[in-house]
């Protein structure tokens, strides 16, 4: 990391936990700021937590550096500032994907024959169309290949690169005594690509 004071390009997007900025010289690259905020229910709770961001920042980058070795592709390039990640740009594709290892919350309350605690294996995987309007509906293969989201090759991607992060991330926190229970990824297309 640098001690430069970033310079920064016009905001292109904001969310809840993080704001992008274009990079003033270059088109294939954005700085992600990691904000100091927290929210729960599609953003109706929302707090501030200082420190939050640089420790959000340091978590994304020991992931993706940890992905990466593992020969999974990422958008991530470097961090730059204590809340700051430089990352490849991309157009979001608006679909969550979300593994799970362990059968409970939303998924119990969706499923409630399935009884809480159940283990699955392999991983199952769920996806959600990335809406806080609609509340992240859980939607088909069909659906997302017919409102041209992604084609089914590109579907069956997602969750097989989903299916391997999750063992990734599971292995490392299980050295670290954890169980990880669930995880979502978000995808996106590189804008160089």
């Amino acid at each position: 990391m640098g001690n430069a004071p970033i310079t920064y390009g016009p905001k292109l997007a904001e969310g809840k936990t993080k704001i992008i900025y274009a990079h003033p010289d270059r088109e294939d690259v954005v700085y992600m700021l990691h904000k100091d905020g927290l929210s729960a229910g599609d953003g109706a709770r929302r707090n501030t937590l200082p420190g939050k961001g640089k420790v959000a920042c340091q978590t994304t980058s020991n992931v993706f550096v940890l992905l990466e070795r593992h020969g999974v592709p990422t958008h991530y390039l470097d961090r730059v500032a204590d809340n700051v990640n430089l990352v490849k740009y991309c157009t979001m594709i608006p679909l969550e994907v979300v593994m799970r290892r362990i059968a409970t919350g939303s998924y119990i309350r969706r499923n409630p024959d399935v009884p809480e605690g159940t283990r699955f294996d392999p991983v199952l995987v769920e996806i959600f169309l990335k809406d806080d309007a609609l509340h992240d509906p859980l939607i088909t293969d069909a659906e997302i290949v017919e409102k041209g989201i992604a084609t089914q090759d590109e579907i069956d991607i997602l969750r097989d690169t989903g299916r391997h992060v999750f063992q990734i991330l599971e292995e490392a926190w299980a050295k670290l005594g954890v169980t990880l229970v669930d995880c979502k990824i978000e995808y996106g297309r590189a804008v160089s690509d």
